[in-house]
């Protein structure tokens, strides 16, 4: 993805609200019995090529992956 973006820094990845919506809408279609491992990843900012790019909160702080969890239960609950 790094090598992409360089070449052509218009291909951003999904912005948080899209990624959400995305992983609701496969969570839904998804089987029960099928555990989900892992829905985000986070690395150490040294190793992320434009660190302002990557995904905060209104306040300008990093989004952790339990934060990830919590806006993807929230789209879950609220049935979108």
């Amino acid at each position: 993805m790094e090598r992409l973006w360089q070449k052509d820094p218009a291909a951003t990845p999904f912005a948080i609200e899209e990624y959400v919506d995305l992983v609701a809408t496969f969570l839904r279609r998804l089987r029960p019995d099928i555990a989900i491992e892992r829905l985000s990843a986070e690395v150490p900012p040294r190793y992320l090529a434009d660190p302002a790019r990557s995904w905060h909160r209104h306040e300008g702080t990093p989004l952790h992956h339990y934060d990830i969890v919590r806006l993807v239960s929230q789209r879950l609950a609220e049935g979108c």
